[in-house]
């Protein structure tokens, strides 16, 4: 990938992975907040449970500390006489004792009544009389602590059934979540962060979803434009290497047409023989890269097309070095063929297999050394037919890419060897499209190797 792109594509990807880092400290944050508001609400309703369980207490020891320290002859009973009592009922502290139209206690009962009462105030109301006696507050404290654990038992009672969780005592109150200081001690509530944890739950699901949608989109946006990034750099690639591969023929073909036209070539025989032979190798070569890169353009629009017959992959291959001497010679080139002489019969296109026979040894006279071989071996199901030179291979980590459109051997900026980077994509779906394979494996020693696999007489 070119320079320009590479720094363009970095900083698309710092900008990504900065805006998920800033999603995901915000998110933090957010979350952190909600928690601190749910541990907030907990404290203050356990806060406000732990008062009215303690003040229940209060009035539940006061009523039983009262009633039962009265005498015997005013039980409360409502079907005896008026003079006894009706009813006892302490809230908030305030013992109200009601009996009957009569303005009297016995002896007894007021004796009883002053030795725990504080203040003592009576009032008639619908011919009952009621007296509201209200106890010394620190008496009344006494009466329903004397057992210390009393209260925490009945808290963690009335805190389990509303909120599943219990406390115990703590003295250090940058732990305790209860902070009643009536008390004396301090509450903590065991397991109260999976209590907050669960009650933030949704928050926790939304921000996760969030963030793995979004992760998910920059992945997919930075993945796509990595890709077509790379597709601009292979462009620009080709229409670079196009343009010299087409005026190279080109310029050969009119030099050899102006020598004969100019130098009285056409009265020499041997000499225009010659230049007509390199203009045809030229006009050849031309030919075959025009089909190649219309090929891979049919390719992409899914517009090309097989027309399948009985293919003898031996003879067609060998035909094909044939015709291809004049162009070994050229480039020095030395080639070796061998088969096992057995009948390798494919069903296919025998124009589009030549197509892929001809990249591969293209890529083999550009890349490899001096000495190329091709050989073709058959068993009962299918033929292999590899072709390897003793050039510098290709490097492992480019194996699977060599056959993506426009991808060529990176060497830094400069290509020694001009190409188009189609030819192996264009044999790879040549290969495939009669139900075959080809792979790339280096030579020990040095050189590169490609195997194309064909099933034998195979309908596609």
């Amino acid at each position: 990938m070119k320079q320009k792109y590479r720094k363009r594509l970095q900083l698309i990807g710092l900008m990504m992975v900065f805006s998920i880092l800033l999603l995901i400290q915000f998110s933090v944050k957010w979350l952190i907040a909600q928690y601190k508001d749910e541990h907030q609400i907990l404290a203050d309703n356990l806060n406000e449970l732990l008062g009215k369980t303690r003040e229940q207490m209060i009035d539940s020891a006061i009523h039983i500390e009262f009633t039962t320290s009265l005498p015997a002859d005013t039980l409360l009973l409502q079907d005896t006489p008026s003079t006894r009592i009706q009813t006892v009922a302490t809230i908030n502290r305030t013992t109200t004792v009601s009996f009957g139209n009569q303005d009297s206690l016995s002896e007894a009962t007021q004796k009883e009544i002053a030795a725990h009462a504080n203040e003592v105030t009576g009032e008639m109301e619908n011919g009952i009389k009621r007296y509201m006696i209200r106890l010394d507050p620190n008496l009344a404290e006494n009466i329903a602590f004397m057992d210390s654990g009393k209260l925490l038992r009945v808290f963690n009672k009335v805190a389990d059934s509303a909120f599943h969780l219990r406390a115990d005592r703590q003295t250090d109150t940058t732990r305790a979540i209860v902070l009643d200081t009536k008390l004396g001690y301090y509450l903590s509530v065991d397991n109260y962060n999976k209590f907050l944890l669960k009650k933030i739950g949704p928050e926790i699901g939304f921000v996760a979803l969030l963030i793995c949608l979004c992760s998910g989109a920059f992945v997919l946006a930075y993945a796509t434009l990595r890709k077509q990034l790379l597709l601009n750099a292979h462009k620009d690639n080709f229409i670079s290497n196009m343009s010299h591969e087409l005026k190279t023929p080109v310029a050969t073909a009119k030099v050899a047409i102006e020598a004969l036209a100019k130098f009285d070539g056409i009265e020499d025989p041997v000499k225009t023989r010659d230049y007509l032979q390199m203009a045809g190798w030229e006009i050849d070569r031309l030919e075959t890269l025009v089909n190649n890169v219309l090929s891979n353009v049919q390719l992409e629009d899914g517009r090309l097309h097989m027309q399948y017959d009985r293919v003898d992959i031996t003879s067609m291959t060998q035909q094909l070095l044939k015709n291809m001497q004049p162009l070994f010679r050229e480039k020095h080139k030395h080639v070796m063929f061998d088969s096992d002489g057995k009948t390798a019969v494919v069903h296919g296109d025998k124009t589009h297999l030549q197509g892929l026979v001809y990249n591969i040894i293209d890529n083999a006279l550009k890349y490899g050394g001096g000495n190329i071989h091709v050989g073709i071996h058959s068993d009962a199901v299918e033929t292999k037919l590899t072709i390897s030179d003793d050039g510098a291979g290709i490097p492992p980590a480019f194996s699977n890419k060599i056959f993506e459109r426009f991808f060529r051997v990176p060497s830094g900026d400069v290509h020694d060897v001009k190409g188009y980077g189609l030819g192996l994509n264009y044999a790879k779906y040549v290969a495939e499209a009669h139900q075959g394979n080809i792979r790339q494996f280096n030579i020990p020693g040095g050189g590169a190797a490609f195997e194309i696999t064909l099933p034998l007489n195979v309908a596609s």
